[in-house]
């Protein structure tokens, strides 16, 4: 799975990567963040109308004909083998499909004793990359929030000893094909297999376990036990 990321890019280094995406200016709302998580807002490219543009998104994907909002919660990852099938996810794989803006995950390994490992894993140079998402808006006669999800598949062999998902991530030269609402099922296996490779991965703090501690300690190395 993947239950915390980050973007901590100060805006003059994240406005050219943007910029490769279509996207001229970092966002005014855009704040550095080392440790986000699930209910807070993630930044997301989408394509509406042939225009690119990159939006705040809540994490935890509400379905349209949710009648709780609380049901986003719990829908903070979803399962590539199952986005064209699953009611909740089915609608948006065919129709919003984005791209969610980071510069590293973080993933907890189970220990044979002793509280889980969390690891940092990232990019040389702490580069933004892209993680496959969907995103809905869900709306009431007082409400409307847009919500978003990162899909996840079978970690790659150097990332299976810390756990068996990992997200889906998308090489800036297959985004065009990830967004494009003609790119079916059949097709997704090819456009997420390219940029795992580059991953790299260490031990940080359990400071990082808690959702309200932020700041760079999080990106601490920490020794593996």
């Amino acid at each position: 799975m993947c239950g915390r990321t980050s973007l901590a890019n100060l805006p003059e280094h994240l406005q050219p990567f943007l910029l490769r995406y279509g996207i001229r200016d970092v966002p005014p709302w855009y704040t550095p963040r080392y440790n986000i998580a699930p209910t807070q807002d993630q930044m997301v490219i989408v394509e509406r109308d042939g225009q690119r543009e990159v939006l705040p998104m809540r994490w935890g994907l509400i379905p349209s004909w949710a009648k709780d909002p609380a049901i986003g919660n719990r829908m903070i990852n979803a399962r590539v083998e199952t986005l064209a099938t699953k009611p909740a996810y089915r609608g948006a794989f065919a129709k919003r499909r984005g791209l969610m803006v980071v510069d590293s995950y973080y993933e907890w390994r189970t220990n044979p004793s002793g509280p889980k490992t969390p690891f940092r894993i990232h990019l040389a140079g702490d580069l933004p990359f892209t993680i496959a998402a969907l995103w809905e808006r869900w709306r009431t006669a007082d409400v409307e929030i847009e919500t978003c999800t990162v899909i996840t598949t079978d970690a790659s062999a150097a990332m299976r000893n810390i756990h068996h998902r990992m997200p889906v991530i998308i090489s800036e030269t297959s985004a065009d094909a990830w967004l494009s609402a003609g790119t079916q099922m059949r097709d997704v296996g090819a456009i997420m297999s390219a940029g795992v490779d580059a991953l790299i991965a260490y031990p940080v703090s359990v400071y990082v376990n808690a959702p309200s501690n932020d700041g760079a300690r999080c990106w601490e190395p920490e020794a593996d036990t």
